[in-house]
């Protein structure tokens, strides 16, 4: 079985990333191939609305149309029994590349029929991991956590399975703090955070992982 951790966050090594690989060793002790695909390494854009996935019995039909460095990704996590979301906070919602790759990924299934608007072609069980840099109590403010729910409330819909979601917050954004214009930070608590509080988001990480590869072979 086979599991792919999409990031979408632009640091390769960054808190997200971190947490998908631990999310994936999860689903490797479980028995899963697994791969992390790194969105920021792409060339790529947002879906063009030329509905070619919809125009009957054209050849695209069903899937995305455009050729670019998304392309084979698509085709590839299409195929997966389990699939694990991740991207940071930014303005209050996803990261810009994240929200185009689930323009391109979802609408495809989407269809104009009467009593049918989805299409997906197999089961598929889905995690989602987003970090961060503001506390808790600060999340539900501004209506962040309406918006990052979108494409989870929009996966469940289409494939009927309803996807796990983990928070990383207060997440440590800077090697050296010193160095930018961070004076609103405690990096006492800061630090605090990332000793004692991240290696259990990474745990939580990795059980979120195991869960997720026992729901997939369970049927």
């Amino acid at each position: 079985m086979k599991a792919y951790a999409i990031n979408g966050s632009p640091r390769k090594g960054g808190n997200t990333a971190t947490l998908l690989d631990r999310s994936l060793e999860g689903l490797a002790a479980e028995g899963f191939e697994t791969e992390r695909i790194d969105l920021y390494g792409l060339d790529y854009k947002g879906c063009i609305s030329c509905f070619a996935c919809k125009r009957l019995g054209g050849k695209s039909f069903g899937r995305c149309a455009l050729k670019d460095g998304l392309t084979e990704v698509i085709e590839k996590i299409v195929g997966a029994d389990v699939l694990v979301f991740g991207s940071p906070v930014y303005l209050y919602n996803v990261a810009s590349g994240y929200s185009a790759f689930f323009e391109r990924f979802l609408f495809p299934h989407v269809t104009y029929e009467k009593g049918q608007y989805f299409r997906y072609p197999k089961r598929l069980v889905a995690g989602f991991i987003h970090t961060m840099g503001v506390p808790p109590e600060m999340f539900e403010q501004n209506g962040t956590s309406e918006h990052i729910q979108a494409y989870r409330r929009f996966l469940k819909d289409m494939t009927g399975e309803e996807p796990e979601v983990m928070y990383s917050f207060d997440a440590y954004q800077f090697s050296d703090y010193s160095k930018y214009s961070s004076s609103a930070f405690d990096l006492a608590k800061k630090e605090a955070h990332r000793r004692d509080i991240f290696p259990i988001d990474c745990q939580d990480a990795y059980e979120m992982g195991r869960r997720l590869a026992v729901k997939a072979k369970n049927g």
